[in-house]
């Protein structure tokens, strides 16, 4: 039988959290068939990762506004933060520039800004896509790939190797984690290889992430602090 890695078993109670919002050592030593002094030397690190706060017998979700999860709570908070951040970074937009879009609420909130010039968006969310293609002078990519679960982002093979063949100017994107010694990363694990893709193609790399992504250590990471020419707080452009 296939023992799963650790980043697997931990992104596993990282779903059974989202979806139960408790979960139990003994249930999950049992759902994952492993030892349950395994299970909680799991939910150690995990408490330390500030991804959950461990309870007699288990774990419950964090309740904090500096929570990461869940994930689809996250997304619809802090809209103003998102906003001020996207206001940031359309003035590094330029006419005739080849852009690379992200996925996500932050960069979603940055499509809406984006002025109607001759440009080159290139994006794998259907959420961001939808709103770039009212602009009648903004040529639009779409990066083709099957949808992240919870997400509106379009990952895979596809979208990498579709991505593979542009070379662009700036690429803004988003993380669920940054620390300047540990870099950027995720909690789960579907979006890693696209968004390290991204990074590879762009010559220019804008990190848009608010306050409470900062100082944060996921799962999987995808990218050092330093390969960020530009990251973007609510606060403005943070200094690197």
């Amino acid at each position: 039988m296939y023992e799963l890695l650790a980043t697997e078993r931990h992104e596993f109670i990282i779903q059974k959290l989202e979806a139960d919002r408790t979960v139990r050592v003994k249930d999950l030593a049992a759902e994952l068939s492993v030892t349950e002094k395994t299970i909680r030397e799991d939910l150690a690190l995990l408490e330390e990762r500030g991804l959950l706060v461990r309870i007699h017998g288990g774990a419950r979700l964090l309740e904090s506004e500096q929570a990461l999860l869940p994930i689809g709570l996250r997304k619809q908070s802090h809209l103003d933060r998102k906003r001020t951040i996207a206001e940031h970074a359309v003035k590094h937009i330029e006419e005739n520039d080849t852009i690379i879009l992200d996925g996500g609420s932050t960069l979603l909130e940055l499509a809406r800004l984006i002025p109607d010039i001759p440009l080159t968006v290139i994006t794998n969310d259907l959420h961001i896509m939808q709103e770039i293609a009212l602009r009648q002078h903004v040529h639009l990519y779409v990066l083709g790939g099957s949808r992240a679960a919870g997400t509106s982002s379009l990952v895979g093979e596809d979208a990498e190797q579709k991505l593979k063949q542009f070379l662009v100017r700036k690429a803004f994107i988003g993380a669920t984690c940054v620390h300047r010694q540990y870099g950027l990363s995720l909690i789960t694990h579907a979006e890693v290889t696209l968004k390290k893709t991204m990074i590879e193609r762009a010559e220019q790399v804008i990190l848009l992430a608010d306050s409470t992504k900062w100082n944060k250590i996921g799962l999987f990471p995808f990218a050092r602090f330093d390969e960020v020419h530009i990251p973007i707080t609510e606060a403005g452009i943070q200094k690197s």
